[in-house]
């Protein structure tokens, strides 16, 4: 790469997250480069901790280590007082596991000799309903159980209301779906502990994306992710994953191996913070947090705090380099080392395709391209386990496998 081209992407990284119109009609005409060449300093080194062997298979990659889903924590931080908490629950979630969680998480509460109040969803976007329009001046916390689709009703809600970036409420997620993705990285996944960091009351902000999907209807344009933004196979093995419920938890597996073996061309142009890439891909895949679906880590060194997201480009290959791949994924992360496929780190980032193509925003087919979007840090402030923030040497750092 040019050392203009390099010096381009600096600018481009070192830019507010929001331009104003006149300064984005200056800038110039984004670098078209082949995703091959794409390595400015949003790009992601991935090097294993060592090598596996096996009398089978040869050598492979060890997994990635584990690594604190927070940049840095401050060892001063103070508690906030938690007195009255407003509880968003999604009864029907993984099977009614949100539901099982209330009765422990409840008794925590009442341990602690704090009032709530339960609001119960009866059905899809009923939590985006209460997160808008319920008084929140009443509470000191708000407390969501339920899965990723849960959270990521709550927080179109929240966003929505016109006084949330005067007076944000802080927010814990206790896990009660299905995948938790999102308290699967921040190694959160028991409710109780959970409702015991509500009540210590130590808040951080994690990151947000913004997404415009420009050629939908205004009421369907604009979403928002704390989690995953997919294009591509991973869309496609989703849908496939729905018709195949009688599969339990191994339909995302079907859905997959499915839509592999289809072998489906699709082509894409990525424009990422300030660079042009156009390629055939698999999949492209956007993270906030190092996990999604069943405990796949799909950006492993992601941080939820950082001010980035984490995208993996995965180039179009032949039916057993993109099975081998995705079987790299399922051993802990270990396609991230694969040479078809690019790990980058950005701000902001467009997504084309040649047809109006689906996407998947936390877990939930919906949106499609034409699409942009824009990292807002920390904009969410969520209840977070301070010992093991200040700690992340004791915690993190181990073998994923």
């Amino acid at each position: 790469m040019s050392e203009d081209a390099k010096e381009e992407q600096k600018k481009a990284l070192a830019e507010p997250l929001i331009v104003p119109e006149a300064a984005a009609a200056e800038q110039a005409a984004p670098k078209e480069l082949a995703i091959d060449d794409y390595s400015g300093p949003g790009t992601v080194e991935a090097v294993p901790p060592g090598v596996i062997s096996g009398c089978c298979w040869g050598s492979k990659p060890e997994p990635p280590l584990s690594v604190s889903p927070f940049v840095k924590t401050d060892p001063e931080d103070k508690p906030r007082k938690v007195k009255n908490i407003l509880v968003i629950l999604n009864p029907f979630g993984g099977n009614g596991r949100g539901a099982r969680a209330w009765v422990n998480v409840k008794r925590v509460f009442e341990e602690a000799k704090v009032d709530y109040e339960l609001k119960q969803t009866q059905h899809a976007g009923h939590a985006t309903e209460l997160a808008r329009t319920e008084d929140l001046s009443k509470y000191d916390a708000l407390a969501i159980i339920g899965g990723d689709g849960t959270i990521n009703e709550t927080i179109t809600g929240l966003f929505a209301r016109p006084d949330w970036e005067e007076k944000p409420i802080p927010v814990g997620l206790i896990s009660g779906g299905t995948g938790n993705s999102v308290t699967v990285t921040l190694d959160e996944t028991d409710p109780v502990e959970t409702a015991k960091q509500i009540v210590a009351g130590y808040v951080r902000g994690i990151d947000i994306g913004k997404i415009i999907c420009e050629e939908e209807p205004e009421e369907n344009r604009l979403h928002w992710t704390i989690n995953i933004v997919a294009w591509g196979l991973g869309v496609d093995a989703n849908e496939t994953a729905e018709n195949c419920r009688c599969c339990g938890r191994m339909r995302y597996d079907v859905g997959a191996l499915w839509q592999i073996c289809r072998g489906a061309q699709r082509h894409a142009q990525l424009e990422i913070d300030g660079v042009k890439l156009e390629n055939d891909f698999s999949t492209i895949m956007v993270q906030n947090n190092q996990h999604s679906g069943v405990d796949l880590r799909i950006t492993p060194y992601a941080k939820v705090d950082d001010g980035f997201m984490d995208v993996v480009v995965c180039e179009q290959r032949p039916r057993g380099r993109i099975l081998g791949m995705f079987d790299e994924l399922k051993r802990g992360g270990s396609h991230v080392f694969l040479p078809e496929v690019d790990y980058i780190r950005f701000k902001k980032m467009r997504l084309s395709s040649e047809t109006k193509t689906l996407l998947n925003i936390d877990g939930e087919n919906k949106g499609s391209t034409p699409m942009t979007l824009e990292v807002f840090k920390q904009y969410l402030p969520i209840f977070y386990n301070f010992e093991k923030a200040v700690n992340a040497d004791k915690y993190f750092g181990k073998s994923t496998v």
